[in-house]
């Protein structure tokens, strides 16, 4: 449970840097792209905070948390596209992706399908009425989120 608040943290924390403006996009290809996939993990972070708020309120919004779950589901699907070739720390532009990603990319993969099946799960549990399924699945989401970070991810001073 410790592991999935702290990926809540930072996927809220890049909510924050998402609505304190949008930085331009660069006319590099490379440094585009990573702009791009930055944003997207910035996007699902605000979906994964806007789930969290309303699950913790005492009558959820079952209509926001299921479509929130989808679009989770819809953009987790493209994740493997957000790290073309190129785009990792050889690029010499910041980023919190990992050589790994792409050195041992079955691996990457591997957890990439493990944690869309956990949010397929999430839609399921969405759909239905029992919140307490849908709020177990979410964290049971959270985790396979999570697990990804400490092998694929890596901090930049200053940044979270």
């Amino acid at each position: 449970m410790h592991r999935f608040l702290v990926v809540v943290s930072v996927l809220a924390a890049g909510f924050v840097l998402t609505a304190c403006g949008e930085e331009k996009l660069s006319d590099n290809p490379v440094e585009r792209s990573m702009q791009i996939r930055r944003r997207s993990f910035e996007d699902m972070g605000e979906l994964f905070k806007m789930m969290d708020d309303e699950l913790k309120k005492s009558s959820p919004d079952s209509k926001k948390i299921l479509d929130a779950a989808k679009k989770i589901e819809t953009m987790g699907k493209d994740i493997p596209t957000w790290f073309p070739a190129g785009t990792g720390p050889e690029s010499g532009f910041k980023t919190h992706a990992k050589a790994e990603i792409w050195s041992d990319n079955p691996r990457f993969l591997k957890m990439h399908d493990e944690f869309m099946a956990e949010a397929t799960k999430l839609v399921h549990a969405a759909s239905g009425d029992n919140n307490a399924d849908t709020m177990s699945q979410y964290f049971t989401m959270g985790v396979a989120c999570a697990n990804c970070h400490k092998p694929f991810r890596t901090e930049i001073p200053g940044e979270k």
